[in-house]
Parts: C-alpha cells; sequence; structure tokens
C-alpha cells in the first residue's frame, strides 16, 4: 500500500478512536505530512496537515495546524526530543521572544529569574533599572493569562508588565503592554 494521503486515511472513523490513539494518528499525519513537504510535494502535504487537525479537533484539541507547526513538529521529531506538540509555548515562542526581546521591548534586557514558585514568570526584563515580567501564551492570551501576569507584576512590585502572544483575547489593564508574536515577522511587534 502507497503512503499517500488517501490511503492513510482510509476508511479511519475518527469518531470510533479514542483520544490517544487520534493523537497519535495526528502525530503519525504531521510526520507524513513533512515528508510530503519536504519534497514539494504540497497538496498529498496540505491534506495530512487537515486530516491532522480534524483528528486534533475530535481529540478536543483545537489548534492550528500550519506548514509552521508541521516544521516545527518535524524538527523536533528528527531530533528526538519526547516533546509533545502542545508545548510549542517552551519550543517555539520561548527561543523567537529571546531572540526578539530587542525589537519587541526596545532598551530590555533579559535578567535571570529568582527560584521562587510565585516569581516564575516566562521572562523577567530589566527596563531601564525596572524588573518588568513576561507572560507568554502560544494561543490566545486570555483573562486568566492576564491573571497570570498580575500575579507576577505584584511579585515584583512592577510598574509594568508584558503580555505575549499571537493574539489577544481580553482587555489589559493600562500597566500591561501587548506583544503580538508573529512568527512570520522577523521580529513581531508590540501593541
Amino acid at each position: 500500500m502507497s503512503n499517500t494521503p488517501d490511503t492513510i486515511v482510509a476508511g479511519v472513523d475518527f469518531e470510533r478512536m479514542d483520544t490517544e490513539h487520534l493523537v497519535l494518528f495526528a502525530n503519525a499525519l504531521l510526520t507524513t505530512a513533512c515528508q510530503f513537504a519536504l519534497k514539494q510535494d504540497v497538496m498529498p502535504a496540505l491534506r495530512c496537515w487537515e486530516a491532522a487537525r480534524k483528528a486534533l479537533s475530535f481529540a478536543g484539541i483545537d489548534l492550528e495546524i500550519s506548514p509552521l507547526t508541521a516544521a516545527v513538529h518535524y524538527y523536533i521529531m528528527s531530533v528526538g526530543l519526547d516533546v509533545p506538540l502542545e508545548d510549542g509555548e517552551i519550543a517555539v515562542y520561548h527561543p523567537f521572544f529571546a531572540q526578539n526581546v530587542g525589537a519587541l521591548v526596545p532598551g530590555a534586557t533579559i535578567v535571570n529569574i529568582p527560584n521562587h514558585p510565585e516569581g516564575k514568570c516566562d521572562f523577567l526584563l530589566d527596563c531601564g533599572g525596572h524588573l518588568r515580567p513576561v507572560e507568554i501564551k502560544r494561543g490566545d492570551f486570555d483573562w486568566k493569562a492576564k491573571r497570570q501576569l498580575r500575579g507576577y507584576m505584584d511579585f515584583y512590585g512592577a510598574d509594568h508588565g508584558y503580555a505575549a502572544a499571537p493574539r489577544l483575547k481580553c482587555k489589559l489593564d493600562a500597566d500591561m503592554t501587548f506583544l503580538h508574536l508573529d512568527l512570520s515577522s522577523p521580529t513581531g511587534e508590540a501593541h
């Protein structure tokens, strides 16, 4: 049997699969999609990405399966790291933020975070002598993330905090700034 999207998903009943098997199947589809994409065989890759999205949707996981997501997934699989796709915040967005901090928050430098459970924000910035926490989300920055950022701001006595994510889904307080993490842009942007 050939390894094409049509033969891979033929006879698969997503509704009858349990969550674990749906996720494993989506994982296999993403790997296959990457193999097609590396050969520049775009249509089969897109069909695999769509089938993976459908499998994850049935599993209750609402992720955007994009070529970038699949490329990151393939890289993780190829280097043998056992990191689930859902952990993209640390695997993808943290390095992106660290590489672009100067463009996202001009004049800021990343400082070491104290080893205290209440102060374990994603990043801590020194902005002209002021410590300012950063909370990063791989999807939506919502009211729960805002509350988390507020806790870090209170812990550090910060005059300002940074909410970083691809999308903002809540109104931020006046002492918070949204940093739009757009992986397609070389530096992202602040709002």
